[in-house]
């Protein structure tokens, strides 16, 4: 049975608010001017014809953001915890991150629900490789692109007669990749 079915009247209040949780305050504000100046605009428009029918845009994100975080307060703890994870990794000192991230692993312990608890302990888990973020700014995209287009090359040079015309192949690549020639048809 779905889970907007189970939960009756509650359950269409969840119904399409993925995007509305998962987005910044600012954002959905944005978002529904945009959609009022849009529907102003369509109704200023003379009618014809030839015009299209075209639907009004809803604009009431904002409204149903704050009824969702006021009915829920694990929807505020996340909202919270987003605000404070985004303050965090925008921080360039050690120090005030460190204070960002305990401050969210107090927070995930406060709730005593089990998921902010997983979070707290993946938190605490990981927090030397959370803050040198601070310093120095590094992710693994690179190497996760690279490990991709291995796997790419893998599977398109599947059935060659020997191994080695595989890493000749690799090799061939990456030197490609070094020297800035990778065209829009790679491999």
């Amino acid at each position: 049975m779905p889970f907007s079915i189970r939960l009756g009247r509650r359950g269409k209040k969840l119904k399409k608010v993925k995007y509305i949780l998962m987005s910044y305050k600012a954002i959905l504000i944005e978002k529904d001017q945009v959609a009022v100046n849009y529907n102003k605009d369509l109704n200023e428009q003379p009618n014809t014809s030839l015009k299209k029918i075209a639907l009004p845009k809803v604009n009431d994100n904002f409204a149903r953001y704050m009824d969702l975080i006021k009915n829920n307060i694990l929807f505020l703890v996340c909202d919270s915890l987003k605000e404070e994870l985004k303050y965090a990794y925008k921080s360039s000192c050690k120090i005030q991150m460190l204070d960002s991230i305990s401050n969210i692993i107090k927070i995930c312990k406060g709730t005593y629900n089990t998921h902010f608890q997983w979070f707290a302990r993946l938190l605490s888990n990981h927090i030397e490789g959370i803050i040198t973020h601070a310093i120095y700014k590094v992710t693994n995209g690179k190497f996760e692109g690279i490990n991709q287009r291995i796997k790419t090359l893998r599977r398109k040079c599947y059935g060659l007669p020997k191994d080695l015309y595989f890493f000749l192949k690799l090799m061939h690549e990456s030197r490609k990749i070094v020297q800035g020639h990778l065209n829009s048809t790679f491999f």
